[in-house]
């Protein structure tokens, strides 16, 4: 008859340097999280390019503020809030 084996005592899982890097979930979210982000991105890329934006009407003044420089020495526009 064989004598039975003594089986090696696992350490807990709560000691430091047991556990394999891959087998700790918070490792695989983050990995995830860092895919999700960079797919995200390209596609935003991808999207903005193959729309284009439309021209935003302008004359002289473009959201209240003037299309073109000031020439040097002329006086203020009179129409300025």
């Amino acid at each position: 008859m064989r004598k039975p084996h003594k089986h090696r005592k696992q350490a807990p899982a709560t000691e430091p340097g047991t556990t394999a890097w891959y087998r700790v979930p918070l490792v695989w979210f983050a990995l995830l999280l860092l895919v999700a982000i960079l797919g995200a991105c390209i596609h935003l890329v991808v999207l903005s390019s193959r729309h284009v934006d439309p021209e935003i009407p302008h004359g002289e003044r473009v959201f209240r503020i003037p299309a073109s420089a000031a020439v040097p020495g002329s006086p203020p526009d009179a129409r300025s809030p």
